[in-house]
């Protein structure tokens, strides 16, 4: 596949294409309140840890419908999230224990979305790298989705009051193909409530919090708090 000219979102009622199709790249179609939903989990781990952020993300949920002309339109209507131990640092990275259990959250993520669902890839966001792109540690993400079929992985750089950029991939039989990067806009309620992020602090340095997390290896370790496997399943 090659990839196509950047773009803003397409707004809509319901359903906001992310990516048009083009040049034999299916179009990227999420509904709104699943956009909503991975705005504010995104925006709420960015600011649980500063300067920088915690990483999250999760299971991609939706729909592929074929046209006529052999076409397809990829529809998201789920970001389920999986919480993960953050044993490495404020990184999304799955540990061996968090792999086994990302697959049954991806079956998990489909029964809960309805008929017709099926698990489409995952998603992170992504706060450290100065690029977008597909890490080492995504392959473990990869290899816990499993499938036959193409999957689609979504990352995305958060701001408290600017779009988010965004890139996608499409992996099938383990080629990596990037659909481009595009940027994220939000629909008014966002634009409106920005003058009041711009004023919102993030949480207090003197609450234990070291001012800039390392990863194992490189100072200091990083300690956070062991989520139960309620959390990483719901």
């Amino acid at each position: 596949m090659q990839s196509g000219s950047d773009s803003r979102i397409l707004a809509s009622p319901n359903v906001v294409a992310l990516r048009p199709a083009a040049n034999g790249i299916p179009e990227i179609s999420v509904c709104v309140p699943a956009l909503d939903k991975m705005r504010a989990a995104t925006l709420e781990a960015l600011n649980a840890l500063p300067p920088h952020g915690l990483e999250i993300g999760g299971v991609l949920v939706g729909r592929v419908e074929t046209a006529r002309n052999g076409a397809f339109k990829i529809t998201i209507d789920d970001f389920a999230t999986f919480g993960i131990s953050y044993e490495w640092g404020p990184v999304y990275q799955l540990s061996g224990e968090e792999a086994a259990a990302f697959q049954y959250r991806v079956r998990t993520a489909e029964r809960a979305a309805g008929e017709g669902a099926v698990a489409l890839g995952w998603w992170r966001s992504d706060t450290l790298d100065s690029q977008l792109r597909f890490r080492p540690e995504d392959r473990v993400f990869l290899e816990a989705f499993g499938g036959d079929g193409a999957a689609l992985f979504l990352h995305f750089r958060p701001h408290p009051v600017a779009p988010f950029r965004c890139r996608a991939h499409v992996i099938e039989k383990d080629a990596i193909e990037s659909c481009g990067e595009f940027t994220v806009a939000f629909d008014r309620g966002f634009a409106a409530a920005a003058d009041l992020l711009r004023t919102t602090t993030r949480p207090s340095r003197t609450h234990g919090v070291s001012e800039e997390p390392v990863l194992r290896g490189m100072g200091r370790p990083y300690r956070p708090v062991r989520p139960t496997a309620h959390d990483r399943l719901n």
